[in-house]
C-alpha cells in the first residue's frame, strides 16, 4: 500500500493567491471629482447654497430664514427680531415679506458664490 500526498502527509497543498494590490492613489487624484457628480464639500467650508431653498425657508420661516445666510444676514435677523418683540409681533410681518422679496430678488449666481458676496 503507497501512500498517497495529501493534507495528511504533512504536505501542503499550494494556496489561491489574492491579485495583486492597487497602487496608491495620490491625495490629489482621489480629491478629482468624477464626471457627473458635484465635488465633495471641503472640510471647514460651508455647503453650497441654493435660491429655491432660500425662497422656500423664507415662505415658511419668514424672517428665520436669514439663518441660511447667516454670514451677510445676521445684522438683518437681530434687527428684525428685537423689532418683533419690541412691537408685539406686528414687525414680525413686515420681516416676513421682507424676507421673501430678499430671497426672491437675490441672483441664483449669489446664492452659489456664498459666502464670497458683498
Amino acid at each position: 500500500m503507497t501512500e498517497q500526498p495529501g493534507p495528511s502527509t504533512g504536505q501542503q497543498q499550494a494556496e489561491p493567491q489574492a491579485p495583486p494590490a492597487a497602487a496608491p492613489q495620490s491625495p490629489v487624484a482621489a480629491q478629482a471629482p468624477v464626471a457627473g457628480q458635484p465635488p465633495a464639500p471641503v472640510a471647514g467650508q460651508p455647503a453650497q447654497k441654493d435660491k429655491t431653498v432660500a425662497i422656500l425657508l423664507a415662505v415658511f420661516l419668514g424672517f428665520w430664514a436669514w439663518i441660511y445666510t447667516w454670514q451677510v444676514d445676521k445684522k438683518k435677523f437681530w434687527i428684525f427680531l428685537g423689532v418683533g418683540v419690541l412691537t408685539l409681533g406686528l414687525g414680525f410681518i413686515v420681516a416676513w415679506i421682507w424676507a421673501i422679496v430678499d430671497a426672491a430678488t437675490r441672483d441664483a449666481g449669489w446664492y452659489a458664490a456664498y459666502p464670497n458676496v458683498a
